[in-house]
């Protein structure tokens, strides 16, 4: 097997869209650089609007010949299991045939395979590492601009690794040229575009290689306790390397954005291993080497620059092991390329479940709850019980059920409507401000009849907890009742 050429990426990409009209949109966006069609798809199925987005950008550094295929792949696969109603069985990983039609019916799912045509091209015909883009510069005979460190997030200020290596550099002959401006490159901008035109909620860049799955930052260390340490409020004028011109610089991110990205990671780490038992490390760009101007970090750091924006999770993977040698790892031999390709797709497919997030997946368009309301219950989830260690019991018993709780919806409608019904009862009590009596008994009555659906045994005993939990904060205000699931673990059922 060979790696596919942009043309015929770019065929696949108006092939699909003919063959699936109601589920593909076929974006448009700038051409390239040297006149190259590059075209975003968006998947979906389902007439719900007003939908969360989640990117996947694949191809940005044109030596990295498999990921593309990977998202080809995964386009493909989305499309022929929701059609089909199958499970999606990849290497040991099983992803339940609800759960995809779930992501289909409450996402937007944005997908960039072949992001940088002109680069990949000249890999095939000229030269195997090649990096960059083709983006002819004045004043030199070097061509090409690093697409990676072209974002609007510190741009321009270069990056050295603990080895003393450039890693961000303003030299146009260097690999990892930051360009003439801040999206100089029509590359760099098409995503740009997307995150501005449409609701987009998580970001993964696809790239080779290093087993790693790569969250914020990557210009400093991590820090959550000093908020007036970040890019927008500290004097970066003085910055012209990193860490060099700022040694001792950490910044800041939220302790619950902190703890989503790993759990995320974790998740897609996951995800990967379960298919053939290979190990990805999660950890902060930083943690590979200093860089700025990266397409991950720039979508995160969009809401930090403009809060009017959208905050966006932006990941990076890397896929696939170093070998000892450049091109091979780069560019894996078939078959070992599938199983790399499976690997990656299996971790897209994870993201994909944890930004619908199990009040969105079950409590959204499936269910009917209204979208403030659900969002109410995120925020809660998010910034309250995510940042104690009881917090995080409490969400990982009610996620840990998503799949069997999305199977039995989708084949039992009396099922489907309590469940909503209890999600949209938890939603309105938390602007209430009290949980009262009345709400206390309706609660518990909708919990017994969920238990009635012939549950799993596991599920069955949660639900019991929950019931218990109910007469424990019966009566209580919502902020106190928060209070307690942030100390108090669940309990064991009676």
């Amino acid at each position: 097997m060979m790696y596919t050429r942009s043309a015929d990426i770019e065929s696949i990409n108006q092939t699909l869209a003919q063959w699936f009209p109601s589920m593909i949109d076929r974006i448009l966006l700038e051409d390239s650089r040297e006149g190259r069609t590059i075209s975003a798809l968006r998947i979906h199925a389902g007439a719900e609007t007003n939908r969360r987005g989640v990117l996947f950008v694949g191809g940005t550094h044109a030596r990295e010949l498999l990921n593309p295929d990977a998202l080809v792949d995964l386009t493909i696969g989305l499309l022929l299991h929701y059609s089909a109603g199958t499970d999606w069985v990849i290497g040991g990983r099983t992803w339940d045939a609800g759960i995809l039609r779930s992501a289909m019916h409450i996402l937007d799912i944005f997908i960039v395979p072949n992001a940088n045509p002109d680069g990949r091209e000249y890999v095939f015909d000229t030269d195997r590492l090649w990096r960059k883009n083709r983006a002819p510069l004045t004043d030199t005979a070097c061509v090409g601009v690093d697409l990676n460190r072209n974002f609007d997030l510190l741009w321009g200020i270069q990056t050295r690794s603990p080895g003393g290596g450039i890693t961000t550099s303003t030299s146009p002959c260097s690999d990892v040229y930051v360009g003439p401006g801040a999206f100089s490159e029509p590359e760099t901008r098409n995503v740009r575009t997307l995150l501005d035109d449409h609701r987009i909620d998580c970001l993964v860049d696809v790239h080779s290689f290093s087993e790693l799955v790569l969250y914020p930052w990557g210009h400093a260390p991590n820090q959550t306790t000093d908020p007036s340490k970040r890019f927008t409020l500290v004097d970066t004028s003085s910055w012209h390397e990193l860490p060099t011109d700022a040694p001792d610089y950490q910044e800041y991110i939220p302790l619950a954005d902190l703890e989503r990205f790993e759990k995320v990671g974790a998740s897609a780490a996951q995800a990967i291993k379960d298919v053939r038992g290979r190990t990805y490390t999660v950890q902060p760009g930083t943690a590979l080497y200093p860089t700025t101007g990266t397409t991950s970090d720039y979508a995160y750091a969009r809401h930090v620059a403009d809060p009017a924006l959208r905050k966006v999770y932006g990941f990076t993977f890397e896929t696939g092991p170093w070998t000892g040698d450049a091109e091979e790892s780069f560019q894996p031999p078939f078959p070992e390329a599938n199983r790399i390709m499976e690997e990656a797709i299996s971790g897209l497919l994870s993201v994909l479940h944890s930004c619908a997030c199990s009040i969105h997946l079950i409590g959204g368009q499936l269910l009917g709850a209204a979208d403030d309301r659900l969002d109410a219950m995120r925020s809660v989830r998010d910034e309250r019980l995510a940042g104690t260690d009881a917090g995080q019991a409490w969400i990982a018993l009610l996620e840990r059920h998503d799949a069997e709780l999305v199977q039995i919806a989708s084949r039992d409608d009396a099922f489907k409507h309590v469940a909503g019904e209890l999600i949209a009862l938890v939603g309105e009590l938390l602007p209430s401000g009290q949980f009262d009596s009345a709400s206390a008994r309706e609660i518990r009555a909708l919990l017994g009849q969920l238990e009635r659906a012939e549950p799993s045994t596991q599920l069955r005993a949660d639900l019991r907890r929950l019931h218990l939990l109910t007469r424990q904060l019966e009566g209580r205000p919502v902020e106190e009742a928060i209070g307690y699931l942030r100390q108090v673990p669940p309990a064991s059922p009676r």
